[in-house]
């Protein structure tokens, strides 16, 4: 009994040993673990990148001071080339700037939710009034776990007369944490921004059209407004524990052709690109109308100014875009930062005659679109045929979030961003201004990579670009066989395209403001 007794007891002794040696193990096991799974939690986060995307408003696809000849100063976007992918052939969904916006936000063509023209429609949002709120790249972010924002011209609403007290809740019925949207129109900021001073009043004497140099200090210029708000943004959204979707919408170079002196300064004397100074045969006649009515009065020494503020006001956002970048490589997360720098469409500057943007011609039609990250080929050109509506998709891969049960237009440039040479879609899409029967849009453009057919109220276009890249010649009455293929391209593309919502407040036709 006794000899049990102990051997029980010497059991117990080696039971209890054996355990303490297995704590001491597990624990010490933890301990060894436990920086590695922590590693592993950061890297997880790491992987969720932020995206900065810079839109830009009239910036052309031409001028950019990487570009040989264009004797720009914008080092900051050259720096974005070289370290990311740059898209020549990239192009608007619509050369004007709400119908733009809205085609990217939604990842559809602007004419499937009836967005042709500022003022003739908006977003759909429930809180506007419609069925249900169009899904757009902001709610979907901010679903899948991004703190999202935006700052500047968002022109999601442009033109429409949306009721102030819709507005708050428009923008978090689409998605935004932090919407920072605001008027630049006729110097509308200066009175939202600093309504206790005159600097409103003094900017109206200036005149919104006025070619001449900004007239108050810089530091109210709007794109300085912008660029200094976006930089607290970045700073603050950095400190935070989510990843981060920031949309800067500057206004330059949009005219008013008024760039703050010291930025004028840098273009004295400075020879810019040239325009294209002939009309192209066989165009329509309200192209030629507006042409002699932009070219009347119009000086040598007038368009050399308009180059000078157009550059100027460039350089002002490129300087923006260098501390941007100072700034994430100062936080540590330049190496997980998507940055996408675009514009919402170009502006014609003298091609042709024409001013400003609204046409299917090169100049206004075609858009800057950089794109710098990680796994993207590395200061290479692509000749793909990109269009802003890809961004949707392009931005959702980048974000690891699915849209293959999304019935969208974009198609992703994931591929392409890395491998700069592979084909990307066939044809490009672009339409323009509101009309009551279909296809609604009365100016469309489709461009299959060389030929380029433009559709005017049934006034046929068509260009070979890879012969006639300054679109001087239209040969489209020697080539019918083209012209009906590429039509019909063009119809199937507005086969899903809905009435305006509404239409603008110059049209006899306008009503109040009643969505779908």
């Amino acid at each position: 009994m006794r000899i049990n007794c102990k051997l029980t007891h010497m059991k117990k002794v080696i039971i209890m040993k054996k355990v303490i040696i297995s704590m001491k193990q597990i624990c010490f096991f933890i301990l060894c673990i436990l920086p590695i799974t922590q590693s592993c939690i950061h890297k997880t986060k790491e992987t969720k990148p932020n995206i900065l995307l810079i839109v830009t408003d009239h910036w052309r696809n031409d001028w950019m001071g990487f570009i040989d000849g264009t004797n720009l100063k914008t080092p900051n976007i050259d720096h974005l080339a070289s370290e990311g992918l740059f898209f020549t052939q990239a192009t608007c969904n619509s050369p004007q700037c709400g119908p733009s916006r809205v085609s990217f936000a939604s990842g559809c063509y602007a004419g499937r939710n009836g967005v042709y023209e500022n003022g003739a429609g908006v977003f759909p949002s429930e809180v506007l009034g419609f069925d249900k709120t169009q899904r757009s790249i902001y709610y979907a972010l901010r679903e899948n776990g991004y703190r999202v924002g935006t700052v500047g011209k968002l022109d999601l609403t442009k033109g429409a007369g949306v009721p102030q007290k819709l507005a708050s809740g428009f923008y978090d019925d689409i998605g935004f944490d932090d919407p920072y949207d605001w008027n630049i129109s006729a110097g509308k900021y200066l009175k939202q921004h600093f309504p206790e001073t005159d600097l409103y009043e003094r900017f109206e004497k200036h005149g919104y059209q006025t070619t001449g140099k900004f007239p108050l200090d810089e530091k109210y210029f709007f794109d300085n407004l912008v660029g200094d708000k976006a930089l607290s943004m970045i700073n603050e959204y950095s400190s935070g524990d989510k990843p981060w979707f920031l949309q800067i919408n500057f206004h330059a170079p949009h005219p008013p052709w008024n760039a703050p002196e010291s930025y004028l300064e840098k273009y004295a004397e400075v020879a810019l690109p040239t325009h294209i100074n002939q009309m192209p045969e066989d165009k329509p006649p309200s192209v030629d109308s507006l042409a002699k009515l932009f070219m009347n009065g119009v000086t040598a020494e007038d368009i050399s100014v308009s180059k000078q503020h157009f550059a100027a006001k460039m350089t002002l956002v490129d300087d923006w875009i260098g501390k941007y970048i100072s700034l994430l490589k100062e936080q540590g997360i330049e190496g997980n930062t998507v940055i996408i720098f675009t514009s919402d469409h170009g502006e014609m500057m003298y091609d042709h005659g024409l001013r400003y943007k609204e046409q299917m011609y090169e100049g206004s039609v075609r858009v800057p679109l950089i794109i710098k990250a990680r796994n993207v080929a590395k200061g290479q050109t692509s000749r793909a045929l990109a269009e802003l509506v890809d961004l949707y998709p392009t931005i959702m891969d980048f974000a690891g979030i699915s849209t293959k049960d999304e019935d969208i237009d974009g198609i992703s440039l994931s591929r392409v961003l890395q491998e700069p040479s592979l084909k990307h879609k066939n044809y490009q899409f672009s339409e323009f201004t509101a009309q009551l029967e279909w296809p609604y849009a009365a100016k469309r453009m489709v461009y299959d990579g060389k030929y380029k057919l433009i559709d005017t109220n049934g006034f046929l276009e068509l260009y070979n670009l890879a012969e006639d890249p300054e679109e001087l010649h239209n040969c489209a009455d020697k080539n019918e066989e083209i012209v009906n293929s590429l039509l019909a391209v063009m119809n199937n593309y507005s086969k899903k395209s809905m009435p305006p919502q509404y239409l603008p407040n110059s049209s006899p036709l306008r009503k109040e403001f009643k969505p779908h």
